[in-house]
């Protein structure tokens, strides 16, 4: 019928299928694909036989239609096919159809080609396009005359301007006129030559408000090195700036209240700035006896006879009051007790600032838990501790499920909420002494000292369910959130970033085999 060696010769696995959906063909590169022993185990068996136990039904009422009228089909007529292995593993596949007749008898020649490498160089080119678009950065592409060719849409928020509205137009529309010609000039001489820029720009928005940016401009080369666009990755920097300026500011007046002497450190937190400041004041004063009252320390005495009581204000704060006993008359003390209050003030608001500063560098904006930066500086704590004491160490990877929906279909204010009601739901079952943090997107991990692994997967699965059955309530009706959960256990010499990566292919298991679960995986060198 067919040169069996020629065949064997193909690429391609091929079978020779008659009208019945019987094999009576197969050549060796099918038997591979297929994971059959030989080409021989695969003759005389259905082509249903190959296909998922759920979809076989509709394929024999397929392949009968086609039987009936058969014709030519090139590869890429259907998408998503998925065919099923001998071992019961299955492989994503596309497959070419061609009658023939021979002898009087028709059959179909099947060829078949496996898509898997195919279909993930798709899903990475995906997968880039959506985080770059996704990205909390400002992203925009210019061409060589600095015209917008791209955006995404953080670009957009920060700068007011739709993307219809800022494509084709000059980068120059942004310019603020705080910077001369000699800046600008300095900047494009380092990108044409191939340089990256990267430096602070005071830009103004469509609206004519100003806003500071953090930015780095890169050129794109072409396969023979020659510049063909420019992208530039932003950041607003506004609010960081004005912290900046207004702690400095506040750090002036201290200095300016020279007679005080009163030192604050940056990283003291309000107990130990009270401590320091009540002896220095009494002698600053000449006082008896000075109490500071602040919302830290829990009281706030009535008035005293023979004091005076100075309420403490800053920032829009009321934050407690300097309680001063004089020995007879309060003429130094009271001379200069509203600029020590006001000084005071500052201080304990420099401190509250600091302490938030602090707290927002560790902690993710949006669902308040740890961000990747201190995720990963306590996982890198747990592994040595863990490594030094032999105790068990597991860490869970969370992927909230269908999110990219969730955000098409609800839109990203209720995308955020989703992000929240997992974090708060995950958090409410974590021990003191686990860690939960988001590590990018719609991924949390989930560290827990002390806790082998069959324990974590336990836990996790409480998880699961806890967060399937809250409800989220939004403008379209309810909405119910669930997680895809990987778990893994510290071996003894994992680094980070291993285990991290046995925990991620945990969760890429759970995720293929239907979301909503967890799937645990032991780590391999």
């Amino acid at each position: 019928m067919l040169d069996p060696s020629v065949l064997d010769a193909l690429p391609d696995a091929l079978l020779l299928v008659d009208l019945r959906g019987f094999v009576r063909y197969a050549n060796t590169q099918a038997a591979a694909l297929f994971g059959a022993s030989s080409s021989g185990e695969m003759v005389g068996l259905s082509v249903e036989a190959f296909v998922p136990e759920a979809k076989r039904a509709a394929h024999a009422g397929l392949r009968a239609r086609y039987a009936a009228a058969p014709s030519p089909r090139a590869m890429g007529a259907r998408r998503q096919l998925t065919a099923l292995r001998r071992d019961g593993g299955s492989v994503p596949v596309d497959i070419s159809l061609s009658p023939l007749e021979r002898g009087g008898e028709r059959f179909t020649i099947v060829v078949v080609r496996d898509t898997t490498d195919a279909r993930h160089v798709a899903e990475e080119g995906r997968l880039r396009s959506v985080a770059i678009q996704a990205a909390a950065n400002g992203i925009a592409v210019t061409d060589l005359d600095g015209r917008f060719t791209w955006v995404n849409d953080a670009f957009c928020t920060m700068t007011g301007y739709a993307v219809h509205e800022i494509l084709g137009q000059q980068a120059r529309l942004l310019r603020s006129g705080k910077h001369d010609e000699a800046f600008y000039q300095a900047m494009w001489g380092t990108i044409l030559r191939g340089e990256v820029w990267h430096g602070e720009t005071t830009n103004k928005k469509k609206d004519g408000s100003l806003y500071v940016e953090e930015q780095t401009i890169a050129p794109v080369l072409d396969e023979e090195r020659v510049i063909t666009h420019f992208i530039a990755i932003k950041q607003d920097i506004t609010a960081r700036r004005q912290a900046e300026a207004e702690i400095q500011a506040r750090v002036h007046e201290l200095e300016l209240l020279h007679r005080l002497s009163f030192l604050d450190a940056p990283d003291a937190s309000i107990d130990a700035l009270v401590a320091r400041a009540e002896p220095i004041l009494r002698e600053a004063l000449g006082a008896r006896e000075v109490m500071l009252s602040s919302p830290g320390r829990g009281f706030d005495p009535p008035p005293l006879p023979g004091a005076l009581k100075v309420r403490l204000h800053a920032g829009g704060r009321d934050l407690g009051a300097l309680h001063v006993v004089f020995d007879g008359e309060a003429t130094r003390g009271a001379a200069i007790l509203p600029t020590a209050a006001a000084q005071i003030a500052g201080a304990i608001e420099r401190a509250r600032l600091v302490a938030e500063l602090r707290e927002q560098a560790t902690r993710d904006p949006l669902t308040g838990v740890l961000n990747r930066r201190a995720l990963f500086a306590r996982l890198e704590i747990e592994i040595e501790r863990a490594h030094r004491y032999g105790h068990p160490l597991s860490l869970l990877m969370l992927d909230l499920d269908h999110f990219k929906r969730i955000n098409d279909d609800h839109g990203h204010p209720t995308g955020d909420a989703a992000l929240v009601l997992a974090a708060r739901t995950l958090a409410s079952r974590l021990r003191a002494t686990d860690a939960i943090g988001r590590f990018g997107g719609e991924e949390f991990v989930i560290l827990m000292p002390e806790t082998p692994l069959h324990m974590a997967v336990g836990v996790a699965d409480r998880m699961r369910m806890q967060l399937a059955s809250a409800e989220l309530v939004t403008e379209m009706g309810r909405l119910f959130v669930t997680v895809s959960v990987g778990a893994a256990e510290y071996d003894g010499r994992a680094t980070a970033d291993e285990l991290i990566a046995c925990a991620d292919a945990a969760l890429y298991e759970a995720k293929a085999e239907g979301r909503d679960r967890v799937s645990q995986r032991s780590f391999r060198p």
